[in-house]
């Protein structure tokens, strides 16, 4: 037979979503999603959170980015 090993180890996952709604007829315009590792500095957070923003909003609103 062979053997196993499982090692566990424990992180933290940020999710932030931002939904831009219709504000009259209460439709979703667009979703965006970003995810990424928390970690036990705020500095580093905030870093993160910055560049997760920037990605998250580089090509809106929707058709706004140059095509190829």
């Amino acid at each position: 037979m062979g053997t196993a090993t499982t090692t566990e180890s424990q992180y933290t996952v940020g999710t932030l979503v931002v939904d831009i709604f219709d504000a009259t007829g209460k439709n979703l315009l667009w979703r965006g999603v970003a995810q990424d590792e928390l970690s036990d500095k705020t500095e580093k957070n905030v870093k993160k959170l910055g560049k997760a923003s920037d990605k998250l909003f580089k090509d809106f609103p929707p058709g706004s980015a140059k095509k190829k």
